[in-house]
């Protein structure tokens, strides 16, 4: 998804992940982007920008 969204001039995602879903997390922490972490009423915000 991530190589789509380049190709068409996308700088990055955000992404809204429940706390517990924590293998969710960990995908996201897998890619080779720059993660952005804020958390939330029980949700993290995640701000990923490709490099």
């Amino acid at each position: 998804m991530t190589i789509l969204a380049k190709k068409r001039g996308l700088l990055g995602f955000t992404a809204t992940v429940l706390f517990e879903n924590r293998a969710m997390l960990h995908l996201f922490e897998k890619l080779d982007v720059d993660i952005e972490k804020r958390f939330s009423s029980g949700m993290f915000e995640l701000v990923m920008v490709f490099k």
